[in-house]
């Protein structure tokens, strides 16, 4: 298992399963759940090419963003302090501060992905603790011919599952 950091324009296979097996969408408004939260926090920071939601396990073939393509989070702005949103719009990117704004993290966006559905399945179906193994599963697409495979197994795993 690898758990390296996403590197930025890079392929990776992100797989995860249920803690103990167990599954991870009961009912359909689960899948649709997930793949909008899905597109909540991982559109922002990679594109996906290939995907598969089982019952009790998820794989997908995602490219993250160069740097430069992820978008900066937004920050609200406290009450009581003096509007910055001028200040803000002048400086470069380079010149940011880092209390003015930062870029989503990858790593970070899979986390509050997986978190969000979890405290959902959590508060839907009465139940408490981790839902997905801990830390998700990572492989970076070493050549052309493993990323042809990756849509290939990807696609294939619903018509024959690995048991």
């Amino acid at each position: 298992m690898n758990t390296s950091p996403l590197e930025y324009g890079k392929y990776y296979h992100i797989y995860n399963r249920g803690i103990n097996r167990c599954n991870l969408f009961q009912d359909n408004e689960n899948y649709v759940h997930f793949l909008n939260l899905f597109d909540k926090y991982i559109s922002p920071v990679a594109d996906t090419y290939a995907w598969v939601l089982m019952k009790n396990h998820f794989h997908f073939l995602v490219r993250i963003k160069p740097e430069a393509e992820i978008p900066f989070m937004d920050h609200k702005k406290p009450e009581g302090l003096p509007d910055t949103s001028g200040l803000e719009k002048n400086l470069s990117v380079s010149a940011r501060p880092e209390s003015v704004s930062k870029r989503y993290k990858p790593a970070n966006q899979f986390s509050h992905l997986f978190n969000a559905y979890t405290k959902a399945i959590n508060k839907k179906y009465l139940r408490t603790g981790s839902l997905f193994e801990h830390p998700f599963k990572r492989i970076r697409v070493a050549n052309i011919n493993h990323l042809k495979y990756l849509v290939y197994y990807i696609h294939h795993n619903p018509v024959h599952p690995v048991k």
